[in-house]
């Protein structure tokens, strides 16, 4: 995953650090249920949240019976690191003369398609 999947409001990253910014600690399965996705994203998402700074592990969680039979549950929790939104802005004038770029590119292809005579096999 890339950091950039942050700036998307419905990835699953996103969802996953308002869901710990608003609940304390949780582990991946309650994370899951909690945005609605799979286990296996929400673990890729708590992966890139983690080597960015954003969420950090605090500890583990013991089964219902109280024991720990098979893989502890991991917790995870948001650090204080403030999630900045406008590092990718579509506002600067790079962004915008590389779409007028492309949209001369995209319309200098289909004019020649256009004008081409097609030949019939």
């Amino acid at each position: 995953m890339n950091e950039r999947v942050l700036q998307i409001p419905t990835s699953t990253a996103r969802l996953v650090l308002q869901q710990l910014e608003a609940g304390g600690a949780l582990t991946q399965t309650q994370l899951a249920n909690g945005v609605g996705r799979t286990a296996g994203s929400v673990c890729k998402a708590l992966k890139l949240l983690v080597e960015l700074g954003y969420a950090c592990h605090a500890g583990t969680k013991a089964n219902r019976a109280g024991g720990r039979v098979g893989q502890p549950q991991l917790l995870f929790v948001h650090t204080k690191k403030a999630l900045v939104l406008d590092r990718l802005s579509l506002d600067d004038d790079t962004s915008r003369a590389v779409a007028r770029d492309l949209a001369q590119l995209w319309n200098g292809i289909i004019r020649r398609s256009i004008a081409e005579p097609r030949v019939s096999p």
